[in-house]
């Protein structure tokens, strides 16, 4: 099974906090996903769990998922799903996409000294430097969009797709 965390930034007077409109919004953005792309406006990590073990291992955010809100990719406002079935929507307001996005300016290789040794074992035969380039486009992409969203005044709108 693939799971993607889907970022889709958006206009904060734009945002309705109800579960149903999230739900409508955020599925009509992936079906539109390679074009939202395009335009700088949406980006998804997939596969989640390699990116989301960089994170959890190698920051503040632990295991914890009380702590896990501090960390850009869990950070924001979580929407409920009223029927308990999916996870929910995180929206994070501009003043935090900025404060995420000066965070992903820095945080590599703090990131990698802490979490890289536990990680590159993963893939058999690969040595650090092989898995620190793998990890890295993820990364890239990310600080890039957070910038772009952080420049634009813009909220996001995050969902982890299975």
């Amino acid at each position: 099974m693939s799971i993607h965390m889907h970022f889709r930034a958006v206009p904060i007077e734009e945002i309705q906090e109800d579960f149903g409109w999230l739900t409508e919004f955020m599925l009509a953005a992936w079906d539109k996903h390679s074009e939202e792309y395009a335009s700088g406006i949406s980006t998804s990590i997939e596969p989640f769990s390699h990116v989301n073990d960089l994170f959890t291992n190698g920051s503040d955010g632990g295991e914890d998922p009380g702590e896990r809100s501090t960390l850009p990719i869990y950070g924001g406002r979580h929407i409920e799903d009223p029927n308990h079935v999916d996870l929910g929507f995180l929206i994070l307001d501009p003043n935090q996409v900025h404060a995420a996005a000066e965070f992903l300016q820095t945080a590599f290789d703090s990131l990698w000294k802490a979490a890289g040794a536990q990680l590159y074992g993963r893939i058999n035969g690969w040595n650090d430097a092989q898995m620190k380039n793998f990890y890295l486009p993820y990364y890239l992409d990310l600080q890039a969009f957070y910038q772009r969203a952080a420049s634009a005044g813009h909220a996001m709108i995050k969902v982890v797709w299975a």
